[in-house]
Formats: structure tokens, sequence, C-alpha cells
């Protein structure tokens, strides 16, 4: 089943300015035992679109599924991963590793909903969405699937084909969503508690056989993943990995957001430490198909304010990330918060969500 996190401020809006976005791709492998604790960047208040406190709106400040990357113990002390011991030429060979161009938009928000979360199959021609409803003031986020033609195609909103993830519990729902290569498990968080709990948010799978077929086995992962004491959420998968987002629960609130990862199916979570700040927020981990660059989201150029797109790379899955940089992504409209949704197989198309709303895409140069 799926639990849902809190939400994020509802008030959004784009103002007129263009603004440069910045974005860095880094991300770790884990591989046998994941031993490495570290620290995470702390957040800023408000609450966020997982229903935690957190930056201003957007998950951007809060952003970051854990960028772990092979199964090691640590991103942060690079350990051994289960993705083998290829040399980053040999794995990356055909990735496009440019410069982004210009984002162009891909799904718009309109006056009923804002856009939460996306991922797409790996043709990029079905997108499962999360949506809120414009005014919303308890937990409503609902993942849709929707449609286009060609990749280079605009999605349309459309909300004819409602995925039923979860209906369980005072606040039913699903969001922060995430497709396994084969397109046939979607990781998706759901908040376990009413609007005026403790904030429980848990990562679940929902499972079909193939393709065509609605999600029908649905559960929640493990206590190595799922832990009581905080709340986990932006979980995606590359290799036998899943990176995520942690964040601990103080005095009923989200405290600061760090990455883990963890070999699925999860028994033990590492810390990103390489790649998470001291006092800052990171969140939104999208690996690259070969766990050698991960994309993520930090407040740390402006701590509690807003965040944006920053990578990592590292030469092999069984080693650290080196240190992360900001990718800059020029946007026509000034934006509160950026974040890493969704990076294609070849690693030349990067979705972004900016302010919480609308969903852009930006090429890569090879």
């Amino acid at each position: 089943m799926g639990v849902q996190l809190g939400m994020k401020p509802l008030a959004r809006c784009l103002a007129g300015a263009s603004v440069v976005v910045a974005v860095s791709l880094g991300f770790v492998a884990c591989s046998k035992p994941f031993g490495e604790g570290g620290g995470g960047d702390g957040g800023g208040t408000g609450t966020d679109a997982e229903g935690i406190e957190s930056s201003p709106p957007g998950d951007g400040a809060g952003p970051g599924p854990d960028s772990g990357g092979g199964s090691d113990a640590s991103d942060a002390g690079g350990g051994e991963s289960a993705a083998g011991e290829g040399s980053a030429g040999d794995a990356s060979s055909g990735l496009c590793h440019g410069a982004f161009a210009a984002p162009t938009l891909v799904l718009a928000h309109n006056t009923q909903y804002f856009v939460d979360s996306f991922t797409l199959t790996s043709d990029e021609l079905e997108a499962f969405v999360t949506l809120m409803p414009a005014g919303a003031t308890t937990e409503e986020r609902m993942v849709y699937e929707m449609h286009r033609a060609h990749p280079g195609d605009v999605f349309t909103m459309d909300t004819s084909e409602q995925v039923i993830l979860t209906n369980v519990g005072p606040t039913p729902g699903a969001f922060d969503v995430a497709l396994t290569v084969d397109g046939l498990t979607l990781f998706f968080s759901h908040r376990q508690d009413s609007d005026a709990g403790m904030l429980g948010v848990n990562i679940y799978d929902a499972v079909r056989g193939d393709g065509g077929a609605p999600f029908s086995t649905i559960a929640t992962l493990g206590s190595g993943i799922n832990d009581p004491t905080t709340n986990q959420f932006h979980a995606h998968p590359a290799g036998g990995d899943l990176f995520f987002t942690v964040a601990p629960v103080v005095a009923g609130a989200q405290g600061q957001r760090d990455l883990y990862v963890a070999l699925l199916p999860g028994v033990a979570r590492v810390p990103l430490s390489v790649l998470d700040g001291p006092t800052t927020n990171e969140a939104n981990p999208v690996p690259s198909r070969n766990e050698l660059e991960l994309f993520f989201s930090s407040d740390r150029a402006n701590p509690g304010v807003n965040s944006v797109v920053y990578s990592a790379h590292r030469m092999s899955p069984t080693v650290s990330f080196d240190p992360p940089a900001v990718v800059p992504l020029s946007l026509a409209g000034a934006s509160t918060n950026v974040t890493p949704q969704y990076l294609t197989p070849d690693s030349c198309r990067l979705y972004v969500l900016v302010d919480q709303q609308d969903v852009y895409v930006s090429q890569r140069a090879p």
C-alpha cells in the first residue's frame, strides 16, 4: 500500500524574470553491507510537497532521494558495488556528457492541478504524474497516467487515467513516483498519518505483469529502507540499488533532508555523506543507469530559501562520488525551486520540476 507525505505550500507562482538554474550530477554506489553513516544537509522551514516541514515552495529545498549507486557500503566511503568494476569509459560509452540546453516546457499546470512529481517509461511516451489539487488544504495528491505519441511532444494535462495505488488510512494517495527500467515496478511514497500527526512517510512499490497492465501488487518496503524514526521519499532505482531521501521527524516536523542508498530489497541503507551538506537539504536523487552520475537538488547555495540541481560523478560504481557541482539551466521565468525528476537511459535528456508545478526537459550535448 502507499502512504503519502505532507504537502508543500500550496501557493505557488512563477515570476516573469529569467533565471539560471544550476544542476549538478553525482551519485554513489553501494554494494555490500551498507555501513556508513553520514550527515545531511539542513533544511528550510515551511511545509513541503511531502507534507513535511521544509523550505519554501517547491521540492527544491528539501528534495533528495539518495544518490547511492552500487550495492556497497557507501557513497561516502566508496566501497565495492554490485554493479561491478567496469571502468567509466566502458560503462558510459554512447551516453551524453555535455552541457544542457535551455529547458522547454513538457507539462504545464492548470487552474485545477499543480504537478507534484513526474516520471517516464524508457521510451518517454508514458508518464506517471502526481497531481496536487489547486487550493487543497489537506493531503490530496494522486497519481495519473498520461500519454503522448512522440518524445518531442508536449504532454496534455489528463486526469482520465488515475493509477490506484493506495486508499488506506486517514491520508489516502501517493506521490514521488519512479519506475524501474522495464516499467514493471513503480516506487512511490505515501503518508501514513493524518495531517495533524507526526508526518510518517514510507516508500512503497507496486508491480504489474506487463506494460499495458494495471499495478496490482502493492507493498511497503522493509525496515532496511523505511525507518520509523524518519520520513523517506523520492525513491529512484538504478541497477540493483534504490536512491532516496531521508529526513528525521523532530518535534512533529520534518528535519534536514539527506541522500541515502540501499541495495534492494533493502537490507540496510547508507547515507551518501560525501554529497550531503552539514546544514543544508539534499534530495530528489536521480541516478544514471550505470550509477556513475547522480542528479539531485540542494539548497546549499541559498540555505532554507530555494534549491537547484546539482550533479556528481564517479569513475566506477565501486568508488565514491566526486564533490558535486551545479548544473546551469536557463529557464524563462524566475523559479523558487528546481528539482530533477527523470534522466533518460542515454543520459541525454533531464526532466525537472519547477516550483512544484510545471515539468521541463533539457537536451544535453553528446
